[in-house]
Formats: C-alpha cells, sequence, structure tokens
C-alpha cells in the first residue's frame, strides 16, 4: 500500500468516525431532551401532591395513635376494606 493510499484510507476511517460521532451526539441530545421531559414532568406531579405529604404529617404529629405516615395509610385501608365487607354483608 502506497503512502497516498494510506493516507486516504485514514482519512475515511477519520470521516466515519466523525460521522458515528455526530450520530451518537444527536442521538444522546434527543434523549437528554427526553428525559428533562419526564423529569419537568414528574416534578410537576411531586409538586402538586406535596401538600397531601404535608398534611399527612401534620395529622401523625398530632395524633399519638399513628407513628408513621405508613400506619395512618393502613389504617384508611383497614377501614375501607372494613366498611366494604359490611356494605356486602347488608
Amino acid at each position: 500500500m502506497t503512502t497516498l493510499q494510506q493516507v486516504n484510507s485514514n482519512a475515511g476511517t477519520s470521516c466515519a468516525l466523525k460521522q458515528k460521532s455526530i450520530s451518537q451526539n444527536s442521538r444522546l441530545q434527543e434523549e437528554t431532551g427526553i428525559l428533562l421531559k419526564k423529569r419537568e414532568k414528574l416534578q410537576k406531579k411531586l409538586n402538586k401532591h406535596t401538600s397531601f405529604h404535608e398534611y399527612l404529617e401534620k395529622a401523625v404529629s398530632g395524633a399519638e395513635e399513628f407513628q408513621e405516615i405508613r400506619e395512618v395509610i393502613d389504617r384508611y385501608d383497614t377501614l375501607t376494606a372494613t366498611h366494604e365487607v359490611q356494605i356486602f354483608w347488608e
């Protein structure tokens, strides 16, 4: 292989690598945009539900019966299930 052929071969390889890099860069930028939109959507959802969390924290701190928010939710689930059973048997 002559020197000119080697230069042309290296130039072709370099060009192919550059195209691949550009393609990957574009794909990553697109993925980043998608992830940022998902993050924004989740942040809005979090902000929307923060008031409920604060309410439950106040309920737990004001009640001697419950130590954690999970206990309040479990109690609600138990009462709801019991109510449904009572309605079923009536």
